[in-house]
């Protein structure tokens, strides 16, 4: 149910919005709250939404709308069908009559405003509503993030980069940044950033159907030091000495992936399965990785990925972590280690929720 009308003229008085005459209107009108029946209709017009059933959804948002014609949640997720029907023109004239009231969903609403300028070929306006959005709601991650795909999408990769990672900072619980972060960070180049921004969303989600996108990518990280020769034997261990350092100076975690990696291809090591060579490989790079005096850090990846996994080693969770991260890999050789270890995971899953992630300025 929206909040009373009074809270929302308070909550309003403290941010300044953008004038964007020509593209966003000034959020003036106050919303009027849902009753039992229209908040009912709302739930079951969501719950169709997700199932893809967008003129049933359309239908029961269009019956709260008769009601309550000020009800901007009816509003925005009626917009929000019409853009899962790909009628854009539509949502948009939605969305931006959702613009007009003052509410807490104000954020979602820039964000659909600008996809839908997006989806209708309008990129400049679209990233302007992001911005505005940004510039009234500094701590929504995911007006940063729908930037960042904008950006992405137009080719502007280092802008891209730089506003997934503001975007991680001002909601680190958003976990699309930190997966569509790592996949900018691992394809021009970044191998152990992104090892780090991909590890952190398999923790959270190891078995959702967006996994195996990241779970590739780690493994070709941890495997991408070791060059396989014509023999069964045979391989090169690689370095690379021009290893982009702009994100932090990785070097040695690089180097320490390309030794772990040849280590696997020993006798002593070809006895164990794919499981242990890959959670080894990962647990004892998060060791590594606080061990020694290092230099003081300098890059986004150093600064706010690298002291996460250092203080989860600390705390003895790496094995852990690292079980939870490749359990697709075998769901019942995971499954076992991690019944026998539940009283870590689970201590290891509680200092992972009160981990406070650093506001690194970017």
């Amino acid at each position: 149910m929206l909040k009373p009308a009074l809270l929302y003229l308070f909550l309003f008085s403290l941010f300044s919005f953008p004038v964007l005459a020509d593209i966003l209107p000034t959020p003036k009108l106050t919303p009027q709250p849902a009753t039992e029946q229209q908040s009912k209709l709302l739930l079951e017009g969501k719950k169709l939404h997700d199932e893809g059933q967008f003129e049933l959804a359309i239908a029961k948002y269009e019956a709260v709308l008769k009601e309550n014609a000020d009800n901007v949640t009816a509003i925005y997720e009626m917009a929000f069908s019409y853009a899962g029907k790909k009628e854009y023109a539509k949502s948009q004239e939605l969305a931006l009559k959702a613009a007009q009231y003052k509410t807490d969903i104000l954020p979602d609403v820039y964000i659909l405003v600008g996809n839908n300028f997006d989806a209708l070929g309008d990129y400049e306006k679209a990233v302007k509503v992001y911005q505005a959005g940004i510039k009234s709601f500094p701590d929504t991650g995911r007006l940063y993030f729908n930037l960042g795909i904008a950006y992405h999408n137009h080719g502007k990769i280092d802008d891209a980069r730089k506003t997934l990672k503001q975007a991680v900072v001002a909601e680190p619980g958003h976990l699309t940044s930190h997966l569509v972060l790592g996949q900018i960070y691992y394809y021009n180049e970044y191998p152990i950033p992104a090892l780090l921004a991909l590890s952190r969303f398999l923790a959270a989600e190891p078995l959702s159907k967006r996994s195996p996108i990241a779970l590739q990518l780690v493994e070709k990280i941890l495997t991408q030091g070791l060059q396989k020769g014509q023999k069964p034997d045979e391989f090169t261990i690689l370095f690379n000495p021009n290893e982009k350092k702009d994100e932090g100076d990785f070097t040695t975690e690089s180097t320490m992936l390309s030794l772990l990696a040849a280590a696997n291809t020993t006798e002593e090591e070809r006895g164990k399965t794919e499981l242990q060579h890959l959670t080894h490989q990962l647990s004892t790079l998060f060791v590594s990785m606080g061990e020694g005096k290092k230099k003081k850090a300098a890059g986004f990846g150093a600064l706010y990925y690298a002291p996460f996994f250092v203080e989860l080693a600390q705390h003895k969770f790496a094995d852990a972590f690292a079980y939870v991260v490749f359990q697709r890999k075998n769901p019942a050789e995971a499954k076992k280690w991690l019944d026998a270890n539940q009283n870590t995971v689970k201590e290891m899953r509680q200092w992972m929720a009160a981990y406070k992630w650093p506001k690194v300025k970017v």
